[in-house]
């Protein structure tokens, strides 16, 4: 081999052992205008503070049953449920106790542009016995 078939090899081989570093992500600008666009509000999820769990049905006793119960309900501004609705129910027992739970739940609020406001979201009590 050339000298200069060696150096063609070595480049190649130490461009392909260099390791990937990612492209740094841009950070989505929201909210005001920016070069005559109209950017669209900061808009964050409500996130769970503080989710006890349901208890189990009283006539359920020992039984080995399990499943998960999806709710509907409305985080207000201040971080609490209300306007909860079965999504989808487990049993009306199950459906019972996984309000009841719900209802005792606390979220950091949505926020709009900085400011807390009421979101509807869905969310899932699941019940299982260990």
């Amino acid at each position: 081999m050339t000298p200069r078939v060696v150096l063609i090899l070595l480049l190649i081989v130490t461009a392909a052992a260099q390791p990937y570093a990612p492209q740094p992500q841009k950070v989505p600008f929201c909210g005001g205008i920016v070069n005559g666009i109209v950017n669209p509000p900061c808009t964050t999820p409500p996130r769970r503070s503080y989710t006890p769990a349901p208890e189990f049905p009283k006539q359920q006793g020992k039984a080995h049953f399990q499943g998960t119960v999806q709710l509907a309900l409305v985080v207000d501004p201040d971080g609490l449920t209300r306007d909860i609705t079965v999504f989808r129910s487990l049993s009306p027992d199950f459906d019972e106790m996984a309000i009841d739970a719900v209802k005792k739940w606390k979220f950091y609020p949505a926020t709009l542009d900085g400011t807390p406001v009421a979101t509807k979201i869905k969310v899932e009590v699941t019940f299982s016995r260990r």
